[in-house]
């Protein structure tokens, strides 16, 4: 590191609303064309689940369980395991990726911030357009 290269760290509160904003956005538009979710949620589910929608229900339990797992595979190849999204995978890749998650929390972002997010949480890069 030079004299002129410094290192800023911050600290940034991740909030529901941050997961539900990638969640949503990847599960219903942004990352269609390449994932596939072979396993259904976990059959009991916390009451704050009853009346949201499929996404909000993984968003919440992303958030809010680190044991939970979303298993992500290949939509070409439902075979083939691309990897999973959990809560420690999510903080991971809104690090990784500082734009896109700077898009989500001033709440001016598109499906390709959020599927930037969801791929980095699934296989550590992006790796689909």
């Amino acid at each position: 590191m030079t004299e002129l290269q410094q290192k800023l760290q911050c600290i940034i509160e991740v909030t529901l609303d941050n997961f539900e904003s990638v969640i949503i956005s990847a599960l219903e538009g942004g990352s269609n064309y390449w994932y596939y979710l072979p396993n259904k949620l976990p059959s009991k589910l916390p009451i704050q689940c009853n009346g949201k929608s499929y996404s909000e229900k993984i968003a919440y339990l992303l958030f809010n369980d680190p044991t939970f797992k979303l298993q992500v595979n290949d939509v070409e190849n439902e075979a083939d395991l691309l990897g999973y999204c959990t809560q420690e995978s999510m903080l991971a890749a809104f690090g990784s990726c500082p734009r896109d998650f700077t898009a989500i929390l001033s709440e001016d972002y598109d499906s390709y911030n959020a599927d930037s997010i969801f791929q980095t949480s699934v296989m550590g890069e992006v790796i689909y357009g």
